[in-house]
């Protein structure tokens, strides 16, 4: 699996689907407190209008790249994330393929992302071929 935060979500309903160990040690859940659970459900953006403006880009071409997330662990602290998504169709559903990449003297905590150099590098799709492979599967 791979080492960076990385999600799949339901793209109709925002239902996380499966995320990997790194997406919850950087938000400080759990795997039960998340997957099953849709993203309004939760306080993970620290702004809900970047998540709505996120979800118009992905709609209108497919995919973002190197989005800055504010996103909020657990206890509400803001962590700073540098994401791709992708939207990407398995059995007949639209699902969105989430990564990112934090800064490694920070754990994504406010990272400054101008120095590209200080990135975690990102998840290539076959890393989590695990995924997607448990939900081509299911019933």
């Amino acid at each position: 699996m791979s080492p960076a935060p990385t999600t799949i979500n339901t793209f109709d309903d925002g239902r996380y689907v499966d995320v990997n160990d790194s997406f919850l040690r950087l938000l400080g859940y759990a795997r039960e407190e998340l997957v099953g659970r849709r993203l309004s459900e939760l306080r993970i953006w620290a702004d809900p209008a970047d998540h709505r403006t996120l979800l118009g880009k992905l709609a209108a071409q497919g995919f973002v790249r190197g989005e800055t997330l504010h996103l909020l662990t657990k206890t509400g602290e803001q962590k700073d994330v540098l994401a791709s998504a992708e939207i990407i169709a398995l059995n007949e559903e639209r699902f969105i393929l989430s990564t990112a990449m934090t800064s490694p003297s920070s754990g994504g905590s406010n990272a400054s992302f101008a120095d590209p150099r200080r990135w975690r590098p990102s998840v290539r799709l076959q890393a989590v071929s695990p995924m997607i492979s448990t939900i081509s599967s299911a019933p």
